[in-house]
């Protein structure tokens, strides 16, 4: 499947899947659109089971997984931010593990390659124990930040995830996708991870607890493993 026709399988997917709506009339551009493209309707284009994944195509799995990271992307920016560079880390990287969690469940449930199928059940496994350890620490961990938003907007810590942030969007909006949902989870996972080596690299120059210091320290290494093993699949593809 053509580029073009990928990203208006996309936004359709991306506004049904964050909207939460089901059964919304389409206009008579959009049933053009949708029918040029993949000879689908929504409904089968966005044919969703219990767990909220995509049951379709590989082209439609991929179209998931951009959803997924675009659902993630929304959440850390509405991580209310208290000052405190070790709670502001952790809830953020709530959001941003939890995303990574949901795209590799698509690749199990919708990849063909075997190799980055074990993969991403290594990393899930991996991921959830880092997510337990994240959500224990900010449900015991008291933020002690000063809720100040001008000194806050000149904190070095904040100011570093703002940057991320905005890479990470401009990353969004230039992202090529292929149809090919183990490509793509590849592709996508391997920027992701990047991602959170930067914002686990700013909790270790800014933080102040040695628990995430030290947990930060290990995803800075368990993500970059991960991307070695993505890129030597991805070159043998």
């Amino acid at each position: 499947m053509k580029t073009k026709a990928l990203y208006s399988i996309f936004f359709a997917a991306c506004i049904y899947f964050l909207s939460g709506c089901n059964g919304n009339k389409q206009s008579n551009e959009d049933k053009a659109t949708e029918n040029n493209t993949s000879g689908k309707s929504m409904n089968d284009t966005m044919n969703m089971d219990h767990s909220g994944h995509n049951m379709g195509s590989s082209e439609d799995s991929s179209m998931n997984l951009m959803a997924v990271m675009s659902k993630s992307m929304q959440a850390m920016k509405d991580v209310h931010m208290s000052g405190d560079p070790d709670h502001d880390f952790a809830s953020m990287m709530i959001e941003h593990h939890t995303g990574a969690i949901e795209m590799c469940d698509i690749e199990l449930k919708s990849g063909k390659d075997e190799s980055i199928k074990s993969l991403a059940g290594k990393m899930k496994l991996a991921q959830t124990k880092d997510l337990n350890q994240l959500q224990a620490f900010t449900e015991s961990h008291k933020a002690e930040g000063t809720h100040d938003h001008e000194k806050m907007a000149k904190d070095p810590f904040s100011m570093k995830m703002m940057k991320n942030m905005e890479a990470m969007d401009s990353k969004m909006k230039n992202m090529k996708m292929e149809g090919d949902v183990d490509k793509d989870f590849a592709t996508m996972m391997i920027d992701h991870h990047k991602d959170g080596m930067e914002m686990a690299k700013a909790e270790i120059a800014y933080g102040k607890n040695k628990e995430m210091k030290s947990l930060a320290q290990k995803m800075i290494q368990d993500q970059q493993k991960d991307i070695s093993e993505l890129q030597n699949l991805l070159s043998k593809k």
